[in-house]
């Protein structure tokens, strides 16, 4: 909470003026100062008040597989309720897995999917899902970009792919860029991959405390979809 508050004091509240896509990971790991669900309630508040203004993705811990095993399901068990944990799930069931900004910059938590044909498709995924057990929704959810010899290839969940997948996406589309999340970087983003045609950002700094020292990083779109990346650093608890 300590790093979201600190991303708005920055770039500013979301509002209309200021509109913001969250690309997911909101229940992945808390502090014991913080609950997790402080974020996602956080966000969803936002969203509530400007519901043309902030876009809520789903990331891959935001399945019940993933709340179950990294503490949210505990959570809320300790703190309110099982009954509270489903009617999270339910709400998490029906947020959308991927985006457009302007129709240009293709937005999603994971990645791309071998099974992806066309953004038809994407938008045919019914809603509310589960997410288990359908393997596109797990390709979109759980892969990542990777350096490969090969175009893709399958891992435990979802797939890695390489930067030919990549731009032959963008191509068969008529895209510009591809965006997604789910890849710790020590600078907060990294905008190398394909050519720069893939963007990773990763909003949150000094991930998983002493396993990781990173840097978080805002990617901010310009109206020409130009954009700039806006970086910070972990700060002390409750200093914002």
């Amino acid at each position: 909470m300590d790093q979201l508050n600190t991303i708005f004091t920055q770039l500013g509240e979301p509002s209309s003026q200021t509109p913001y896509l969250f690309l997911g990971n909101y229940l992945n790991r808390g502090e014991a100062h913080c609950c997790v669900s402080d974020r996602q309630r956080t966000c969803g508040a936002y969203k509530c008040k400007f519901p043309e203004h902030v876009h809520l993705l789903r990331g891959q811990q935001e399945t019940r597989k993933a709340t179950r095993a990294k503490g949210f399901y505990d959570e809320c068990k300790r703190i309110y309720n099982v009954k509270i944990w489903k009617s999270f799930m339910e709400v998490l069931d029906h947020l959308p897995l991927c985006a457009l900004v302007k129709s240009r910059i293709f937005c999603v938590s994971g990645g791309l999917s071998p099974r992806t044909c066309s953004l038809e498709q994407l938008r045919r995924i019914p809603r509310p899902t589960a997410a288990e057990g359908d393997e596109l929704v797990c390709d979109l959810l759980w892969s990542f970009p990777e350096e490969l010899p090969l175009p893709c290839l399958a891992a435990s969940e979802g797939c890695c792919y390489g930067p030919e997948v990549v731009k032959q996406f963008l191509k068969d589309h008529q895209l510009e860029l591809v965006v997604q999340g789910n890849l710790v970087k020590e600078s907060g983003y990294d905008d190398t991959f394909a050519d720069g045609k893939l963007v990773t950002v990763f909003s949150c700094a000094n991930y998983a405390e002493e396993r990781v020292s990173n840097k978080g990083a805002v990617m901010r779109i310009h109206e020409d979809l130009t954009y700039i990346f806006c970086t910070h650093e972990c700060i002390e608890e409750h200093q914002v």
